[in-house]
């Protein structure tokens, strides 16, 4: 049966989980993206459950499984109340995904709280996850360890909220009576008459031209050894094509500590890295293609055809679009599914009978409702109509394509993603 065309498509994080899961499960799926997903979007956190609002250490203490149940307890609708045993199948998706990917994070531990991150905004982030090696931050650790740590300063680096992240920190030092110490040091690596100021990417990019890193991680060192300061805590810039090579000699040096990335991002574009090396390291048929049509037979997808002409017969499908950045909503004249013309749904009803319901707020940081629009699932992750029966039943869906969970709202994005691309791909290995 294993010979039957299966296709996902979408190339977020739920996609490629669910190509994972497909190939351990035996299969050799056709993978379908009109781009790199959104893994640029990706700042290094690991978000499965994060609604406590209070950034105080001491309100953060909440194992990471009681903070799914707060999420599922706020949202009857949200994708974790369709998963049995939810808990075990994040716990087996998320470190499937950890170690086939080689993403080096920590294994993980729902019994303990999320790890605070700092932001390069210079605010804080829970995140299930860190990274096992040095470039990995634990701030409950960092306020222990009594140490020096020196907040790295790049003149020319304009979107490091250094002076912010200086001041945060020293509030969580006093809120805890740690005796560790910030410092801001001030660097004027590669300033030059004609240089403009720099994001993560552009500075990523000149540090690892010629091994330039070699020569900034060697001044750095001159600098904080007087000051005795073996911690630095930097803007994510610590390379991307020789990422590993620049990780072992700062391991030599001193320990870089990166705060979480912003958009587009460093973390984002490693993540992106990763999964291309997987589909590359596992034969995975990949077309970089956007599906245009589909034929069915009573209910099933029999074949989509992409705006390259190339039709292909199916047996399942792991639908994995995302909303709006994917492309899997399309937003002109209102809301529509792109693909398969799938009702949308918000809140629980079909979406024609919200739209009196306003979809954004004036205030860009408050939850906006648009990002909750998307497709009802029953518990087999089957696309439902408006009479709450299943649609296409060889046609499964992962991610934020799901409707009722804003994943912008910190209602469990990565987690989402990857729980529902793992068991989308097992309940269509189901019936294939």
């Amino acid at each position: 049966m294993k010979d039957k065309k299966v296709v996902v498509i979408g190339a977020g994080i739920a996609g490629i989980t669910a190509v994972i899961k497909l190939k351990e499960l035996g299969y050799e799926p056709i993978l379908i993206t009109k781009g790199a997903g959104s893994s640029a979007m990706f700042s290094g956190s690991v978000d499965i459950a994060s609604l406590i609002e209070s950034k105080h250490l001491k309100d953060i203490k909440i194992p990471v499984k009681e903070q799914i149940k707060l999420v599922q307890n706020r949202n009857s609708n949200h994708p974790y109340n369709k998963i049995t045993n939810v808990l075990s199948v994040l716990t087996e998706s998320i470190n499937l995904v950890n170690d086939k990917l080689n993403l080096n994070f920590t294994k993980l531990n729902l019994n303990r709280p999320n790890y605070i991150i700092p932001t390069q905004t210079g605010y804080l982030k829970e995140s299930a996850l860190i990274k096992t090696h040095s470039l990995g931050f634990d701030l409950e650790k960092i306020m222990e360890s009594n140490d020096n740590y020196g907040i790295l300063n790049f003149t020319l680096f304009n979107n490091f909220f250094y002076e912010n992240l200086l001041h945060n920190l020293n509030l969580i030092k006093k809120e805890q009576n740690s005796k560790s110490n910030f410092f801001i040091i001030n660097f004027d690596f590669l300033r030059r008459s004609t240089d403009v100021n720099l994001r993560n990417f552009n500075f990523a990019n000149i540090i690892e031209d010629n091994n330039l890193y070699i020569e900034l991680i060697n001044k750095i060192s001159e600098i904080i050894k007087p000051e005795k300061i073996n911690n630095i805590i930097s803007p994510a810039i610590w390379g991307i094509e020789k990422y590993n090579e620049i990780n072992t000699f700062l391991n030599s040096k001193f320990n870089i500590i990166e705060t979480l990335s912003s958009t587009p991002s460093i973390e984002g574009i490693r993540l992106q890295k990763k999964i291309n090396q997987y589909i590359k390291d596992n034969n995975i048929t990949i077309l970089n293609e956007k599906v245009v049509k589909f034929k069915h037979k009573k209910s099933n997808v029999i074949s989509i055809t992409t705006n390259k002409n190339n039709e292909i017969y199916t047996s399942g499908i792991v639908l994995a679009t995302g909303k709006f950045i994917g492309g899997g909503i399309n937003t002109i004249n209102g809301y529509s599914e792109s693909i398969f013309n799938l009702p949308l749904f918000y809140n629980g009803k079909p979406l024609f009978e919200n739209f009196k319901e306003p979809m954004f707020e004036n205030d860009y940081f408050k939850k906006h409702q648009a990002f909750s629009i998307g497709l009802k699932v029953n518990d087999r992750f089957q696309a439902l109509g408006i009479d709450n029966k299943v649609i296409y039943k060889n046609l499964f869906v992962a991610g934020n394509i799901i409707a009722d969970y804003n994943y912008i709202a910190r209602e469990g994005g990565f987690g989402v993603a990857i729980s529902t691309g793992y068991k989308a791909a097992k309940l269509l290995s189901q019936i294939v």
